[in-house]
């Protein structure tokens, strides 16, 4: 259908020059080869319209696609034998070979079967691979796109210290430690030697040449992999690359403790102020996680405009903490979210996502209200759209935007009972799940409808990722597998020594004060 109208009891949506989110009562919109022609009370739309086939009833709400400002790989480091840690080793490397094509379908199936029509792949194959693998690159593009989502794709480029960082340096310094055998094997495995600096420039570049412009639903962005997995030379080519082709880039921050030390080993400050020296800061970057920032980080993120994307749940489950989001939004800095790739069910789901992140920032007492339903619903919308450079087409209901729309079910939310005074973007919020979207429309294409999904066979890619599954290990990832254990209480001692707190982190527990 290239045109149609599509009907709610209600439709939600921010607004690009405003601060608040608007919850209309009877509207619906107008769509047309993919753009929001208009906006209005349904029974307009219908009378003007009355030979356009309608999506959507009276028993949905129409919210704009949710955006996934932060996300790697299709399985979740569980799905492939890895465990919840705060060590790199254990996430760096699976234990499977899973084709880059079918492991980021499954990723996009579940992303779409809960709301989420774009998102920002920092492509970190691990597992040997090479985010800059022209084969892999296009698996994973025509993996999004043959979904029907709309993907914003960036590898993620890194030339040293990619798997250990803390207080005594980095792999060069830790593999020093080890007794010789394991040293031996250790730097087989880990300490490899990366491509020279301006290889990895001129093949990113290759990246943009073949990809950029070559469909609606698709941007290329730029991903150094963290401060103190880029040299100098690297962070500051990627940024003008970035500049060159006027896109944003995505660099985590600041997310472990350990990598906070680091910086303080290497340069005698954090890595976000090792970063403003480089004159590496401005509006196009979106630092992720900026969990064990200080005030004088804040201070300096605010006087550059840089965005943060924030993942709670990543955060808990892998133990690096509790983002400061307050500080950040007292100082007027743009928050997203996303779920990097270890959601709270081992998914992709958004909105329990928005739900975790509503609920964790709850400090005790009273000094410090909540987070408020619009706010959530924005850093998981527009403000996500912003840090992935989509703004201008994706976010919003409004005239002329893109028709990313999906529509829930309020059955559940509703009933069977609701009093009628709770506003309707908090029932949404707290009572609305994953379960409840019931069509995903992206750029005007119906990609689930009814819960069925329009583009692929969800049937046919459970069988073959099962299939997969049942081939036999790879003796190089069995062996992988050990020296990951064997090398673990060295690895802990290496990061315990002269790791003494420099601040506070954001958790209260009881007895604490809150100041």
């Amino acid at each position: 259908m290239s045109e149609f109208l599509i009907r709610g009891k209600y439709l939600v949506t921010p607004h690009v020059n405003s601060d608040g989110v608007s919850v209309l009562s009877e509207h619906g919109l107008h769509q047309k080869n993919g753009r929001i022609v208009k906006v209005a009370p349904f029974h307009e739309l219908r009378s003007r319209f009355p030979h356009l086939e309608v999506v959507g009833s009276d028993r949905q709400a129409i919210l704009p696609g949710l955006v996934n400002s932060h996300y790697h790989q299709g399985f979740s480091f569980l799905q492939l034998g890895q465990p919840d840690r705060t060590t790199d080793p254990y996430r760096s490397q699976g234990a499977w070979d899973v084709d880059p094509y079918l492991e980021h379908l499954y990723g996009a199936m579940q992303m779409i079967e809960t709301g989420t029509t774009t998102v920002q792949v920092i492509y970190d194959p691990g597992r040997g691979r090479d985010p800059l693998d022209e084969l892999s690159t296009s698996k994973v593009i025509k993996a999004y796109l043959d979904s029907g989502m709309r993907v914003c794709y960036a590898p993620e480029i890194v030339n040293q210290n990619t798997i250990i960082a803390g207080p005594n340096g980095g792999e060069r310094e830790f593999a020093a430690r080890l007794p010789t055998d394991l040293k031996r094997r250790f730097t087989r495995f880990f300490d490899k030697e990366h491509l020279p600096v301006e290889e990895l420039i001129s093949r990113n570049e290759d990246v943009f040449s073949r990809y950029s412009d070559s469909n609606t639903r698709l941007r290329i962005n730029v991903a150094p992999g963290n401060v103190h997995r880029c040299s100098d030379d690297l962070l500051i080519k990627l940024r003008d690359l970035a500049l060159k082709h006027k896109t944003t880039m995505h660099i985590h921050l600041q997310e472990w403790y350990n990598q906070l030390l680091y910086g303080l080993w290497a340069w005698g400050k954090s890595p976000l102020q090792h970063l403003n020296d480089l004159d590496f800061l401005g509006p196009n970057l979106d630092c992720v996680h900026s969990v064990w920032v200080n005030d004088q980080d804040i201070e300096t993120m605010a006087r550059h405009g840089v965005s943060v994307s924030t993942n709670p749940t990543s955060n808990f489950r892998l133990q690096a903490g509790i983002t400061p989001i307050y500080r950040f939004l007292d100082k007027d800095i743009t928050m997203a979210l996303g779920t990097d790739e270890v959601g709270l069910n081992d998914d992709k789901d958004m909105i329990q996502e928005m739900k975790l992140l509503h609920k964790v920032h709850r400090l005790p007492g009273v000094k410090t209200p909540p987070l408020t339903a619009s706010q959530v619903f924005k850093m998981s919308t527009i403000n996500s759209a912003k840090v992935v450079g989509w703004d201008d087409a994706i976010g919003t209901l409004e005239t002329g935007m893109s028709c990313d729309v999906i529509l829930m079910n309020l059955d559940h939310v509703e009933y069977p009972f609701l009093d009628p005074n709770v506003p309707t973007l908090d029932a949404i919020l707290y009572r609305g799940r994953g379960i409840d979207i019931d069509t995903v429309i992206v750029e005007g294409e119906i990609v689930m409808n009814d819960r069925r999904f329009t583009k692929f066979d969800k049937t046919a890619l459970y069988r073959e990722l099962g299939r997969i599954a049942k081939l036999p290990l790879d003796p190089i990832k069995s062996e992988l597998n050990t020296l990951r254990h064997e090398i673990t209480p060295y690895l802990g001692i290496f990061y315990n020594e002269n790791s003494t707190p420099t601040f506070n982190s954001e958790y209260i527990f009881n007895g604490e004060k809150n100041s």
